[in-house]
């Protein structure tokens, strides 16, 4: 096929277009991968073959409009990435002065905002939603109730101070921070549209 392409579109031509040398970029690891297929590990190069679907955006010019966009944004994204990060690595900061000194009615601390490392895994969890699925422990207090029968049971109350962090934790990061990855998302997707009238 890439030799019937060269002689289809002559060498110049083929060597030109940034797509016909992906292709043989991809074509050459797939060959070298069918030809070491012992060696160990190497089948993870047989799965590059799935990006000669990106050829597809070389033909098709609303693909190629979106995957220009994409490409056009990397950096401002990435910005807005490490805007996220600092938002987060402050209220890590924020969480452990206030928090650290958690304790169940055991006396036992609770982990989650002992140190920074902890803090920022606790509010990356709060980012993905994890932790509203799993337990909601950063919010939930325990405290041990006395039941009618007089066994002790673990309940837990609601901390507000420490809910009232985490919504804003999600109000800063989610839902502004966010908008602002779509927007310029957007904007280099208009970009890339003008571009291509």
């Amino acid at each position: 096929e890439l030799a019937i392409n060269m002689f289809g579109h002559w060498f110049v031509d083929f060597v030109s277009n940034p797509w016909s040398i992906f292709d043989v970029v991809v074509v050459t690891i797939s060959a070298i991968a069918l030809a070491t297929s012992e060696v160990p590990g190497v089948s993870v190069l047989r799965s590059i073959r799935a990006l000669r679907v990106l050829r597809l955006a070389g033909k098709l010019r609303s693909l190629r409009r979106i995957i220009s966009a994409l490409m056009a944004s990397i950096l401002p994204v990435l910005n807005a990435f490490v805007i996220a990060i600092i938002v987060a690595s402050i209220f890590s900061v924020l969480g452990v002065e206030f928090f650290k000194n958690r304790v169940d009615e055991q006396g036992k601390p609770i982990n989650d905002f002992l140190t920074f490392a902890r803090a920022f895994y606790t509010l990356f969890k709060v980012m993905s939603f994890q932790v509203w699925v799993d337990e909601g422990y950063p919010v939930l207090r325990p405290t041990n109730v006395t039941a009618s029968n007089g066994d002790t049971v673990q309940s837990f109350s609601i901390d507000f101070l420490v809910l009232f962090y985490l919504v804003c934790l999600v109000i800063s990061v989610l839902w502004v921070l966010l908008q602002v990855v779509v927007a310029v998302l957007l904007d280099n997707f208009t970009a890339a549209s003008n571009d291509e009238k």
